[in-house]
């Protein structure tokens, strides 16, 4: 016989007697018909296991029960309560009460905030009143979130948004911290995941085996120190919840320092134990008293608890992971307690009444008497001497009647008074001089940047706290300077001093400020300061930003730097010139430092004569015969210059990691001027970059980037802004020319050369049928292959960039390699995002978001991209649709075999089925010489590269490599004839060995000041590049398989300096030579091998065929540091 209570919570900490109560009463509910839907629907017993879980008395568990029959009380059910009937009903009329939720909450905000802050504040009165009335609400809810998962969409995100407004607050009010943090995860993870819950996690994820490491590393290190100092104690290390992280970024702490917190708990056995226990801890790890909030080295939560009942000793030390790196120091954060501490600190109210041994907790809400019946004698309404007034974390604070929110905040701190900003009473924005009533709940926010005390804010309040804390404000304080003044005054002070010129009075930038405020179209001049002030503003009203604002300052102060077009001065007093201010075209003919000028004479040859200087294309400057040509004395920079600033906390190669970033983005175009690092006394470095910007990509790639480091938290935060004309004329002397040479895939059309066999046949094949789409039938898929670094990233990028710029092409190129996962959905939805932002450039551009079609939305395998690609190439129009996907080979090497199966044979359904669409695919050499031989079956790749037209990448001919040498730096540098006759030999025309010496050069010649570059030059830095081979030689190292390595040196030592050709014969004769078994056949099949990767080279002679390094640099590496005696033997066949 099945057993009847199986399924059901086990109540193990009642008595026999109470558990079969409230077994037999379980029971009895689901034979009444009202109460029989709640029963079965689970929710019923998920409450009770919850209440289970937390210990709570038979009274509470039947409450539970016949809450589930309200409104009605079956009389059969009351009856079987006993004596506990009537402890019963009050707490399941309470409950009944107070667990009404609205289905939905209104969509006004104000009306929203309102009926939570009704629902919250009952419950904070009914906890004071009778706290169990609260933990059977709250276990309600629990039971309620746990079954989350089975809610539909809309009813779990209500559900949520009632958590967070009522329900995580109440949990911080009963001191359940843990409770708090489940709840807050769960929730934090339906509401906004991808803004808060997925950068979180994704950053926890990022770190979490370098805090793995350090946290051994802590625990180990202070259970040792603790030990010696005769202290029982238990040292362990968690790790940040993610709404722990995002309640700690909601009070204003950047995100990626919290992340990166470690922490510790620190277990003792007594309370004497813990600050025992403090001092080896400090004397371990010296304290950080910078982190400290009060000042001090430590917060004492055990001697002064918090109201709910919370008791530790924190602090906050510094770890340094690397003996003897004073630099490196991480925050570490540790608690110690004791195991009774420990279980009212997770579990609150909980664990202090029903988990163990009452205790009695000093300075806690529920065991405060005194406070419990203060509130309890003032219900919501009521009138009385002295008010009871709740913050919104339920803590109650006592006021004489007629106070207002003033005192409030003063009676909590000082500092929430002084900087309080907005006041809410009851979910209403109120003002500062409403008064207030028993059971109020009062929200104020704040901001640190305001300093909101007004005289008559001493007439409003009513306690002479608040009194007297007011006047001391306004006495000590000096006059308000608006945050947005400030930031201004920061710049102009900065750009005056890097002009040479005195110093603003404040009276006239008041002024100037004033007028610019007019002509931009504000009301006043507050209208420029709100949005400035604001630290998540880039730009503020109008566009204006504090640098743009000083300079328009600047530039009225700089009539003396104006000259005639000859350079001549001009013959009048500089208070006789003017700078042009026309109304309405203030942003075409204001001259600035970087603009053409003209001037406009009147009253010429009189004492009275001025001049009127405009932008020479201001619809008002003047024309010949009556302008004047003018110039400045100084020439400023002309292209753009922006500063990149970095913040983070010092660590090991943080400028190493900044300034790579920078240098990837070269071939965008963007040039390094300036770099200057600092570290202050907390450790935090702020790292200043000033760079050329010539390309439109380079900065969003270099944002792009820098963002990624921030989301995997090597970086705290970074800004990117344009440095204005004044700003750009202090760096126009120390910038020099760029290197334009890069070892990564070429982005400038201008260092894209030879190729051009190559681009017309796939420009023949993408314009074939253009005119005529309809009745085109031919081949529509062109894969290139190539060796490694040959160029076929830099060709694709050619493609896009020049040959298909025109509007006939929608251009897409995607690269498998840098997709986030090997997975179908991350293929499709990339080439679906690649595919919209083609299809508007220009907007995608503006906007940063991609247009056109809907967005598609990748499934588990990519379902319906081909119905969604179909209405991408509708929405096309007349133009033509080019798909260029660089690496496939990606998909055979490294994904899935059954997922690469599924994604190849959807592409080869693409291309077989869109004749009118183009596709471009790029492989590596070896990968395509191997297709006869691939299985289709197991390779996915094969059937589709087997039908397309095939382009080989070689090296650059002579003619392309000399262009390559010495076309890009123009007239800047001059090469030598035998120096670039040397640089072509050496390479062969590798483009990637180009430029890898090119960059050495140019920048060596940079550096020193050059104009020419000669043999001797390029031969240091050949000897240089060789020290640094295995990197430098890494491709071709990469196949050095088996008998490779010998058959490597053998041919570099038998071709000689010459680099010529040589037969197995005289290869065999160089192993001999030198006491190495010749094993001429594994020497002949390591080279044809190798010559199928592109590394060694072979020609069919009449004598037999010959071999040779296809890169003489790469024999010269050989030679010199693999010597054919120290490699190893092969063995005999």
């Amino acid at each position: 016989m099945s057993d009847p209570n199986a399924g059901l919570p086990p109540y193990d900490h009642l008595s026999t007697r109470g558990k079969a109560a409230v077994l037999d009463c379980r029971r009895l509910v689901e034979r009444y018909p009202n109460a029989a839907p709640a029963a079965h629907s689970g929710h019923l017993d998920a409450w009770l296991q919850v209440l289970s879980e937390w210990r709570m008395p038979q009274a509470v568990l039947l409450a539970a029960v016949l809450r589930t029959t309200a409104p009605d009380e079956p009389l059969d059910l009351v009856t079987r309560l006993g004596d506990a009937a009537p402890r019963v009903l009050a707490l399941s009329r309470a409950c009944a009460a107070l667990d009404h939720v609205p289905e939905r909450w209104p969509a006004a905000d104000v009306d929203r905030r309102r009926e939570q802050a009704a629902i919250l504040r009952s419950l904070f009165v009914q906890a004071y009143a009778d706290i169990e009335v609260a933990l059977l609400v709250l276990a309600a809810h629990v039971a309620r979130m746990r079954a989350i998962d089975l809610l539909d969409y809309d009813t779990a995100r209500h559900l949520c948004s009632t958590n967070d407004a009522i329900f995580l607050p109440l949990t911080e009010m009963l001191g359940m911290w843990r409770l708090r943090y489940d709840l807050g995860d769960v929730s934090l993870a339906r509401i906004d995941p991808r803004k808060a819950w997925d950068p979180i996690q994704l950053q926890l994820e990022a770190v979490a085996a370098q805090r793995a490491e350090h946290i051994a590393n802590l625990v180990r290190m202070l259970s040792d120190a603790l030990r010696a100092a005769g202290i029982d104690a238990e040292v362990r290390g968690h790790t940040p919840r993610p709404s722990g992280v995002y309640r700690h970024v909601r009070r204003g702490e950047h995100q990626p320092e919290v992340v990166r917190r470690l922490k510790l708990d620190v277990v003792v056995q007594s309370r004497e134990a813990c600050y025992h226990a403090l001092a080896c801890v400090h004397h371990t790890c010296p304290p950080l008293d910078w982190r400290s909030l009060q000042g001090s080295a430590f917060h004492d939560f055990i001697a002064a608890p918090t109201y709910n009942g919370y008791r530790i000793l924190g602090t906050t030390v510094g770890y340094r992971p690397t003996a003897g790196d004073t630099r490196t120091v991480l925050r570490t954060d540790v608690r110690i307690f004791t195991p009774a501490m420990r279980r009212v600190n997770w579990h609150g109210v909980v664990g202090a009444r029903y988990l163990g041994a009452p205790e009695t907790i000093e300075r806690a809400w529920w065991d405060d008497e005194e406070r419990r019946s203060f509130v309890n004698a003032r219900p919501p309404g009521s009138d009385s001497q002295q008010i009871a007034v709740f913050t919104p974390l339920g803590e109650s604070y006592p006021l004489p009647a007629g106070s207002t929110p003033i005192d409030f905040a003063y009676r909590i701190h000082s500092d929430i008074g002084d900087h309080c900003k907005r006041i809410w009473v009851n979910g209403v924005l109120a003002g500062v001089d409403r008064p207030l009533g028993n059971g109020d709940l009062v929200e104020i926010e704040t901001d640190p940047h305001l300093l909101a005390v007004e005289r008559t804010w001493v007439d409003i309040a009513k306690t002479s706290m608040a009194k007297i804390s007011i006047r001391r404000a306004l006495r000590h304080r000096t006059p308000g300077v608006h945050p947005g003044r400030k930031r201004i005054d920061d710049v102009l002070v900065k750009e005056l001093e890097a002009q040479g010129l005195p110093p603003a009075a404040p009276a006239d930038v008041d002024r100037f400020l004033e007028r610019l405020a007019r002509d931009v179209g504000l009301a006043d001049v507050g209208g420029l300061y709100e949005p400035i002030a604001r630290p998540d503003m880039v730009r503020g009203a109008r566009g204006l930003t504090p640098s743009h604002i000083a300079a328009r300052w600047v530039t009225t102060q700089l009539a003396g730097y104006i000259v005639r077009a000859d350079g001549h001065p001009l013959d009048m007093p500089v208070e006789r010139i003017r700078l042009a201010q026309c109304p309405g075209h203030q942003r075409i003919c204001c001259p600035t430092l970087a603009s053409d000028i003209v001037g406009r004479l009147t009253l010429g040859g009189t004492p009275h004569a001025k001049l009127l200087v405009h932008h020479r294309d201001c619809p008002q400057a003047p024309r010949p015969p009556d302008a004047v040509p003018l110039a400045w004395r100084v020439a400023p920079q002309a292209e753009a210059v922006a500063r990149i600033t970095v913040e983070a906390f010092d660590r090991h190669r943080l400028l190493d990691d900044v300034l790579a970033r920078v240098y990837e983005r070269y071939a965008d175009g963007l040039y390094l001027i300036r770099a200057q690092a600092e570290v202050d006394r907390n450790h935090m470095a702020r790292v200043r970059l000033e760079a050329s910007v010539t390309g439109p990509t380079a900065l969003p790639a270099l944002d792009e980037q820098l963002q990624a480091m921030r989301h995997a938290s090597t970086i705290d935060t970074f800004r990117i802004e344009m440095l204005s004309e004044v700003e750009k004329l202090l760096i126009a002397r120390r910038a020099r020319a760029a290197n334009p040479y890069t070892a990564i895939a070429v982005r400038d059309q201008r260092m894209f050369k030879g190729r051009h066999a190559e681009i017309a046949r796939i420009d023949d094949m993408l314009h074939a049928g253009l005119r005529d789409r309809a009745g085109w039938s031919g081949q529509n898929l062109v894969v290139v292959y190539g060796i490694n670094r040959i160029g076929k990233t830099s060709l694709l990028r050619f493609l896009r960039d020049s040959a298909l710029a025109s509007g006939d092409f929608a251009t897409v190129l995607l690269d498998v390699q840098r997709l986030p996962s090997h997975r179908e959905p991350a293929l499709w939805g990339g080439l679906a995002d690649a595919i919209r932002k083609a299809i508007d450039p220009a907007r995608a551009a503006a906007t940063g978001r991609a247009t056109g079609p809907r967005r598609f939305k990748a499934q588990s395998e990519g379902d319906g991209f081909e119905d969604w690609f179909h209405q991408a190439v509708r929405s096309l129009g007349d133009r033509r649709l080019v798909i260029m996907i660089d690496e496939l080979n990606v998909l055979d090497e490294l994904w899935e075999p059954r997922e690469c199966q599924r994604a190849v044979r959807r592409l080869k359904g693409l291309v077989e089925g869109h004749s009118n669409v183009r596709f471009v695919v790029c492989v590596q050499e070896s990968y395509f010489r191997t297709l006869p031989q691939r299985d289709p079956t197991v390779d996915g790749s094969v059937a589709l590269l087997r039908t397309g037209i095939a382009v080989g990448l070689g090296f650059l001919d002579t003619r392309a490599s000399e262009q390559l040498i010495r076309e890009p730096m123009g007239e800047a540098l001059r090469f030598t004839d035998d120096l670039v006759g040397r640089i072509t030999y050496l390479t062969s025309g590798h483009p990637y060995y180009i430029h890898t010496l090119m960059h050495d050069l140019v920048g060596r010649a940079l550096h020193e000041k050059r104009r020419i570059i000669t043999l001797d030059h390029l031969d240091a830095v050949v000897a240089d590049s060789l020290r640094h081979g295995p990197h430098l030689f890494h491709d071709f190292l990469r196949h050095e398989r088996g008998a490779a390595r010998p058959a490597l040196a053998a041919l570099a030592h038998a071709s000689g300096p010459e680099h010529r050709g040589v037969t197995l014969d005289a290869i065999a004769r160089a192993r001999r030579d030198r006491g190495l078994r010749p094993n001429t056949h594994a020497i002949e099949q390591a080279l044809r091998a190798l010559h199928d990767v592109g590394v060694v080279s072979r020609r069919e002679l009449a004598g037999g065929a010959t071999y040779a390094l296809r890169v003489p640099l790469f024999a010269d590496w050989l030679r010199t540091y693999r010597p054919l005696a120290s490699q190893p033997d092969l063995e005999p066949r």
